[in-house]
């Protein structure tokens, strides 16, 4: 759980004889859930009026591009998309919508029906200017003329410092971070981290050469050091890309950027390093003036400057002031730095395959939009068609100007020092997502009886299956094995209501029940993108072990028999950014679930052919191979939790848990009177508990036993897995059976 900070001031300016009161305002970001919906609509109310409005998700798949919210601002609609161009695999948010300040709004999720309730966290902010109207500016603080300074537009300082309220939790959380031991794949992950740094060290000449760096400011400790380079060779262009409303002051909107750059999207700052207004004014973004590297372009950031115009320009286009304020950024931006526009330069693209390893290089002009660096439409298509001519119209030779002042680089404290040791546990390698060809992995051997899950397979009538890596499987049809060659295909077709018949390469067998075994097996017939997945590079039809297919009244039933460990791994119960004890929690709920139906007294189904199924509406949701290879966290704490499940009086129970409640769970005798029932009956370990991580939710599921978003809550308050059990499930252990 994050948490957002307060902080409002006043500030007494004394200027030429005369007192004058600075307006005021709060920069504090605000969190909220949807009070409660209504059809398509959420609604949300807050204590105080606020004018900047985002989203966030917390549980939402890292490729999803095209989730959009129409927002209903007292009457004004006004729609924003997800921001991709953040960097945080945690979260993402929607552009901000600046609006008139208001105490409640609502809005819809457009574009993707997946987003539910809980999912949805709603930020605020309030940047009005209030108080006494102030009649002058302060002296601009820019060495350029007509640069709105940051003491100008009212940036609050004190967000940008570690001991702020804001700040003091996540901080801690990532000293500690840097403090432990590491894990084989965070290790794994700081060696690509370090690798870039070094190519960019040593390929990026001065402009990768640092010449201060400072790491505190009025005796606070900063977030996001200070840090200035040799030379800046290079310009970038922008847009803020949210909806704008030329009614509204440009300042009102800045303070919102920049809380939502420095707070959400933890960059400790805003971005840029100018922002050209709506009625094209200059103002100064990134602290720290001349040389200053700012956050705007991944791995381009250094050598560089960063230029954005306020809106959205794929949407709206460049009016007169505008296009006159960014040529005069440009050619100012020039000027100061000797870039000549015209001339070629390197440039870097992240990069994560091998034959381009660190970084892909391309060459292009010293002027560019974010889209030629980047996986962005960033600067829109209306600034982008205008690269070309700012460069004829503005272009000058220059020869690179040198940063003429060397200050100092102030040392890493000891507790800001990489623990580079690995940590002690059960490390799986990190699996590489199967795009056209899977990489299979080491065979892991598990004893023990296998889980069988029925598959959603959704043709009933014809299945083709084949091996992943397209190598030799195992094929028995009944007690037959059946030869296959390499690369080879087998179709399946029902035979009236209980034969099947199987087609291996030219020739064709007739059986009861077909068992295919391999160390992934891959249903060619089935397309099962995600849909958050537009690129469709992944298809969830990766199946580990054996799937088996037989007749049941003219009906194909397709099942997968595997170890109950490696069925855990493939469970989208969990995300892969989900805090690892609530993973923990999650897993060892779901393996006694399933652990519990397994045996042969607690029957779910009323057939002996399967435990289970990949319906989360009738079981648990079963993704197959294809979640593991792009969900090492879970798999890798699967793994750490291993046989570990839930028992009361030493017997196993079958563990509810559900996705939120309301702020208190229900007892198990709560749900069935709820509900009707006759014959309820006490359960003595489904009782009611408060639930405060839930509070503002609305019960999802049944409410009984274990809270998802509880579960979340209390590992942020850094229970562990088995406090956080035994809080919602009273006088259970957690054994090894």
């Amino acid at each position: 759980m994050r948490y957002f900070f307060l902080i409002s001031w006043f500030l007494l300016v004394l200027f030429t004889n005369c007192t004058y009161l600075v307006p005021t305002y709060n920069l504090s970001v605000e969190r909220s859930t949807p009070a409660y919906s209504m059809s398509w609509e959420y609604f949300v109310s807050v204590e105080n009026p606020k004018n900047i409005w985002y989203l966030g998700f917390e549980n939402i798949q890292e490729n999803d591009q095209d989730i959009c919210i129409e927002w209903n601002l007292d009457q004004e609609n006004k729609t924003e998309c997800i921001d991709h161009d953040t960097g945080n695999n945690e979260r993402k948010f929607t552009f901000p919508v600046l609006s008139d300040a208001m105490r409640s709004v609502s809005f819809r999720v457009i574009n993707n029906a997946n987003i539910s309730l809980q999912d949805i966290v709603v930020y605020s902010i309030d940047t009005r200017a209030s108080g006494k109207e102030i009649a002058f500016r302060f002296p601009g603080a820019t060495a350029e003329d007509g640069i709105i300074s940051r003491k100008e537009w009212w940036a609050d300082e004190t967000i940008r410092y570690a001991d702020s309220p804001k700040w003091k939790d996540a901080y801690a959380i990532s000293l500690n971070y840097l403090g432990r031991p590491k894990t084989q794949t965070e290790l794994d992950t700081i060696k690509i981290l370090n690798d870039r740094s070094r190519f960019l060290r040593n390929s990026g000449g001065n402009t990768t050469e640092t010449t201060s760096l400072t790491r505190t400011e009025n005796g606070h400790i900063l977030v996001w050091p200070i840090e200035k380079v040799k030379q800046i060779s290079r310009i970038v262009l922008h847009h803020t890309a949210e909806s704008m409303d030329t009614t509204k002051s440009d300042e009102d909107m800045l303070r919102g950027i920049y809380a939502y750059h420095t707070l959400s999207n933890e960059w400790g700052d805003i971005a840029y390093n100018y922002i050209v207004g709506q009625r094209g004014k200059i103002y100064e973004g990134r602290a720290g003036g001349d040389y200053v590297v700012g956050a705007h372009a991944l791995y381009n950031n250094m050598g560089t400057v960063g230029i954005a115009v306020l809106g959205n320009y794929n949407k709206n286009h460049l009016n007169r002031d505008q296009i006159a304020g960014i040529e005069k950024a440009v050619s100012m931006m020039a000027t100061k730095y000797g870039i000549t526009l015209s001339e070629s330069k390197k440039w870097v693209i992240k990069c994560d395959t091998s034959e381009c390893y660190p970084f892909q290089v391309v060459t292009t002009k010293s002027l560019i939009g974010h889209q030629d660096v980047g996986r962005t439409d960033c600067p829109g298509s209306d600034i982008y068609q205008y690269i070309p001519d700012f460069i004829s119209r503005l272009n000058r030779e220059y020869s690179p100007v040198l940063n003429p002042i060397q200050w100092t680089i102030d040392p890493l404290p000891q507790n800001q020092v990489m623990n580079m040791s690995l940590k002690k546990e059960i490390i799986l390698p990190a699996m590489s997502p199967p795009v056209l060809k899977v990489n299979i992995p080491k065979v892991v051997r598990y004893v023990g009886q296998k889980f069988r899950v029925r598959l959603s397979y959704p043709d009933e009538k014809n299945i083709i299956l084949a091996t992943a890596d397209g190598k030799i499987g195992k094929i028995m049809l009944d007690n037959r094995k059946i030869p296959m060659q390499v690369s080879q295909k087998i179709e399946v077709i029902p035979i009236g209501d209980k034969k099947i018949s199987l087609k291996v390469w030219q020739k064709y067998y007739t059986g009861s029940e077909l068992r295919f075994s391999h160390t992934i097996v891959r249903i060619d017939s089935w397309d099962r993108i995600p849909d958050w997945d537009k690129s469709g590079k992944y298809n969830d039809n990766l199946f580990r072990d054996t799937i088996r297919v037989l007749n049941k009244e003219g009906k194909l039933v397709v099942i997968n028999d595997l170890p109950i460990e490696w069925y855990l791994k493939w469970l989208g119960e969990v995300s892969n950014s989900d805090l690892p004890e609530k993973i923990k929690v999650i897993t060892i709920a779901a393996r006694s679930y399933a652990r519990y139906y397994m045996d042969t007294k607690n029957r779910k189904f009323s057939t002996n052919l399967y435990d289970g199924s990949d319906n989360p509406d009738e079981f648990q949701k079963y993704l197959g191979y294809g979640y593991e290879s792009r969900s090492p966290n879970v798999a890798k704490l699967v793994d750490t939790t291993r046989s570990q499940v839930i028992t009361y009086s030493g017997k196993l129970i079958k563990p509810w848990y559900h996705s939120s409640s309301d702020g208190k769970t229900l007892s198990a005798l709560e749900y069935c009177k709820n509900n009707w029932s006759e014959n309820c009956t006490d359960i003595p370990y489904l009782q009611s508990v408060s639930d405060p991580g839930s509070m503002w939710h609305t019960r999802s599921w049944h409410g009984v036993g274990i809270s998802w978003i509880g579960s979340t809550y209390w590992a942020t308050q850094w229970w562990d897995y088995k406090k956080i059990i035994q809080y919602y499930l009273n006088g259970v252990e957690i054994q090894r059976k």
